[in-house]
């Protein structure tokens, strides 16, 4: 076997690795954004510095209280997301087949460093912490149910550290 055999081995396992993560990428999203799941869609949001989200603001919250609206943040991170990544893989695949293609992999890619930055701010930032069960006590399970998104977190979580 050749060197070029072992070179071109290596690009085909690089390419079904991004393909697979892609998808997996756009699956999640999809979940998450358009409720493709069994879970309830919980609202979460969280006052400032507060350790404890809430399902609603209160209607006697004083005008100058400060929510933070994690789940909508989330909600639109995943969409996003969904499309972004749908739109560079189509624009990835169909590179070689059409000449305008590449224009529309290289804005897709600029979007997704755009979403890849919101994602991180977003996500670990005090209220996206406090949604998605990062400050619980080590000592729940991750079952706790309303109003805690851990489900979409950890996703979230998982999208932003690969």
């Amino acid at each position: 076997m050749g060197s070029r055999y072992i070179e071109n081995c290596f690009v085909l396992v690089a390419c079904l690795i991004m393909l697979g993560w892609s998808l997996a990428v756009i699956w999640g999203c999809a979940k998450f954004a358009f409720g493709y799941s069994n879970e309830t869609q919980w609202t979460c949001y969280v006052l400032d510095a507060s350790s404890y989200p809430v399902e609603a603001i209160p209607d006697d919250t004083p005008v100058s209280t400060h929510f933070t609206d994690v789940s909508g943040r989330f909600n639109w991170l995943c969409e996003a997301g969904f499309w972004i990544f749908s739109v560079q893989l189509i624009s990835l695949l169909l590179a070689n087949k059409l000449p305008t293609a590449k224009y529309g992999a290289i804005v897709t890619m600029f979007l997704h460093l755009v979403h890849f930055v919101l994602l991180n701010f977003f996500r670990f930032d005090y209220a996206g912490q406090v949604c998605s069960g990062d400050l619980l006590s080590l000592e729940t399970d991750g079952t706790l149910g309303f109003p805690y998104l851990i489900h979409q977190g950890q996703f979230l979580k998982i999208m932003a550290i690969y």
